[in-house]
């Protein structure tokens, strides 16, 4: 499998204010659904997020070549 074709995960963990709160949880699990449709919660603060397809997406939005240190603080 080429680099171009590699799978691209995305590991977020979400530093909620009151552990526990579900309600933030889903919200940000829809937020995470806007970037892409492939969102695998892991409960209770984090999530995997298949951006493989979003890449070109946030390449022509913001000059991004990798899914590194610099897209992933633009997610935040």
């Amino acid at each position: 499998m080429s680099a171009m074709n590699q799978r691209r995960i995305l590991h977020a963990h979400f530093h909620l204010p009151h552990p526990g709160d579900a309600d933030l949880y889903a919200q940000l699990l829809a937020l995470a659904e806007d970037i892409t449709p492939r969102v695998q919660a892991l409960a209770p603060d984090a999530a995997h997020l298949d951006i493989t397809g979003a890449l070109r997406y946030w390449q022509l939005l913001w000059g991004f070549r990798t899914c590194g240190v610099t897209s992933c603080s633009a997610l935040r």
